[in-house]
């Protein structure tokens, strides 16, 4: 049980520092930009309900926690850069919306409750996608890694899908030892990408939690289908090889 998690449930529960025990004990990354940027009023049963999950599979020693002090937002006179912010929230407040709704169905696992689920989820999903996609694009451009004109294309959604490397043909060169070792390192990457696909975590979940059609997706989904070729190429080797 994690001590620190647990501390907070008990005490006062302060949001800000909720937030900041479910960011450190790797909560899922989009959920926690939705609890960064929501109002504790909106969120805070959400929060606790991750949380007590977190605390369960999590461990920690016992930590007199300070209250995170916040950043002072960075001054912004930039209208994309501020259209862009407009629409993470807007998107945030959808997504919210939704995130309520769904814990609100509660935790049961019967066909009703699933279904109900899974209708959310899938009123969900293309909120969470337009947020990651811009607040992506936006970070990138505060980054000095996109410009105004690709900022703007994102949020025009006119941008371009990301360009997918051709992979090259499996070393067969390598010898057995290099070869087993490559074929384990490749087995436990497309599983964790698969899981990130199917639950957003690296870690198969209880229940699926497919991550939305987004730019983070196509990457994945394209360094998966090039480990999984690679992975085909060296078993077949291996094989040939009678190791």
């Amino acid at each position: 049980m994690n001590k620190e998690i647990e501390q907070w449930l008990n005490g006062g529960r302060d949001y800000d520092e909720g937030v900041a025990l479910f960011v450190k004990y790797g909560g899922n990354r989009a959920q926690a930009r939705v609890f960064q940027n929501t109002a504790a009023r909106f969120a805070i049963k959400s929060l606790t309900y991750e949380l007590t999950k977190l605390a369960k599979k999590t461990t920690s020693a016992p930590v007199a926690g300070k209250k995170p002090v916040a950043k002072a937002a960075a001054k912004d006179d930039n209208p994309v850069g501020r259209r862009a912010k407009d629409i993470i929230h807007e998107e945030w407040v959808k997504m919210s919306k939704k995130q309520e709704e769904l814990y609100q169905t509660g935790t049961s696992n019967d066909a009703d409750s699933l279904a109900k689920r899974q209708a959310i989820m899938a009123e969900r999903d293309p909120h969470v996608a337009r947020y990651n996609e811009v607040y992506e694009a936006k970070e990138e451009f505060y980054a000095g890694k996109k410009s105004e004109a690709e900022l703007q294309q994102v949020i025009d959604g006119t941008a371009k899908a990301p360009k997918v490397v051709e992979q090259k043909s499996a070393d067969v060169t390598i010898g057995d030892a290099a070869l087993i070792k490559r074929l384990h390192a490749l087995k436990t990457n497309i599983t964790r990408s698969q899981n990130r696909l199917d639950y957003q975590q690296e870690k198969k979940g209880k229940e699926k939690n497919p991550m939305p059609a987004c730019p983070k997706r196509s990457e994945i989904e394209a360094k998966l289908k090039a480990m999984q070729k690679e992975y085909a190429d060296l078993t077949a080797e291996r094989e040939r090889r009678g190791l």
